[in-house]
C-alpha cells in the first residue's frame, strides 16, 4: 500500500490532478487490463503536450485539436484524458485516430485503447464503483505513504554512511599492513621474529571485522523489523506487531551470543572450549576415543 500511495502522490505532483481522481482512473485502467506504468507514462506525456500547446508549440496544438482540445482550455490532465476517450468512442475507427493518439501518448497508445474505447462515462462509472467500495486513495494517505518510503530511503542511506564512517578510516591501515607483509615475504627471519606481533594484529582485525559485521547485520535486521511492524500496524495486525518485536529480540540475543563465541575462537584458535570440542588444527578428523586393541 505504501508503494501505491507513494506512486500516486508523485503522479499527482507531475500532472496536477488530485490523488483521489488518479486513484479512480487507476481502477478503471485495471479493469481494462492497462498497467499502472502505462497509465502513468501516458498521463505524464499528455500533461507535457498540453503544456507545449499552451506555450505555442504548433505540433502539440494540432495533436490536441484532433480531440477538440484547444490551447488555454484550462482542462485538467484527467479531464483532457476523458475528452480524448469520448472522441475515441465516437470515432470507432481506431486507425483513423491512431496518428493523433500517437502524437499525444507516444507509441504505447495502443495499450490505452481498451481503457479509452468506453468513453468518459465508463471511466466515471469505474471511479464511482471504487468509491462505493471505499477503495479510493486519499491525498492524505498518499502523502503519508510518500513520506514513509522517503524515511526508509533515508535509513538505507544512513547505513551506507555508517559503513563509510567505520570502514573508511581502516582502509589505509589495512593497506599499510599488506604493504608491510609484502615487503617481508623474502625475509623469513624477520617474519619469524615478528610472528607474535602479526598474530595480535590479525586477531584484532578479525575480531573488529566480526563485530563490525554484527553491527551492520543487526542494524539491517532492525530496519527490516521496523518496516514489518509498520506494515502490521497499517493492517491493524496487533498480534503480528508483537510477534515481530519478540522475534527481533530473540534474534538479536542469539546473534550476539554467536558473535561472542566466534570472537573467543578467533582469540584462542587452539584452545579447547568447555564442551570438549577442539577448534584448532590438532585432532581434526581424528578419533578422540581411547585406542582400541584387537
Amino acid at each position: 500500500m505504501a508503494d501505491a500511495g507513494d506512486a500516486l502522490a508523485k503522479l499527482s505532483t507531475r500532472t496536477g490532478d488530485t490523488v483521489e481522481e488518479l486513484s479512480k482512473l487507476q481502477y478503471a485502467a485495471s479493469l481494462a487490463d492497462t498497467s499502472n506504468e502505462t497509465l502513468e507514462k501516458s498521463l505524464t506525456k499528455l500533461n507535457r503536450v498540453m503544456g507545449d500547446a499552451d506555450n505555442g508549440v504548433t505540433q502539440a496544438q494540432e495533436a490536441l485539436a484532433r480531440f477538440g482540445i484547444e490551447p488555454g482550455s484550462k482542462l485538467s490532465t484527467i479531464e483532457a484524458f476523458q475528452q480524448i476517450a469520448d472522441r475515441v468512442k465516437a470515432t470507432g475507427d481506431q486507425a483513423k485516430i491512431a496518428s493523433g493518439l500517437n502524437d499525444v501518448f507516444g507509441r504505447s497508445f495502443g495499450e490505452l485503447i481498451p481503457l479509452l474505447k468506453g468513453g468518459s462515462a465508463e471511466l466515471k462509472s469505474a471511479g464511482d464503483e471504487l468509491e462505493r467500495m471505499g477503495g479510493v486513495m486519499s491525498g492524505e494517505l498518499a502523502r503519508a505513504s510518500e513520506q514513509f518510503n522517503d524515511n526508509i530511503t533515508r535509513l538505507s542511506k544512513k547505513m551506507e554512511s555508517l559503513k563509510l564512517e567505520i570502514i573508511g578510516p581502516l582502509i589505509p591501515l589495512f593497506l599499510e599492513l599488506t604493504n608491510a607483509l609484502a615487503s617481508t615475504t623474502d625475509k623469513s627471519d624477520e617474519l619469524s621474529t615478528s610472528g607474535q606481533a602479526l598474530k595480535t594484529i590479525f586477531e584484532t582485525i578479525a575480531v573488529v571485522g566480526v563485530n563490525v559485521a554484527y553491527v551492520f547485520n543487526a542494524v539491517g535486521k532492525e530496519i527490516g523489523g521496523i518496516v514489518a511492524q509498520a506494515n502490521a500496524l497499517a493492517h491493524l495486525d496487533f498480534k503480528g506487531f508483537s510477534a515481530i518485536g519478540a522475534a527481533m529480540r530473540e534474534d538479536a540475543e542469539k546473534a550476539r551470543k554467536e558473535v561472542d563465541a566466534l570472537t573467543n575462537r578467533l582469540r584462542n584458535p587452539f584452545k579447547e572450549v568447555t564442551d570438549g570440542s577442539n577448534y584448532g588444527n590438532e585432532g581434526r578428523g581424528r578419533d578422540s576415543s581411547p585406542a582400541r586393541h584387537s
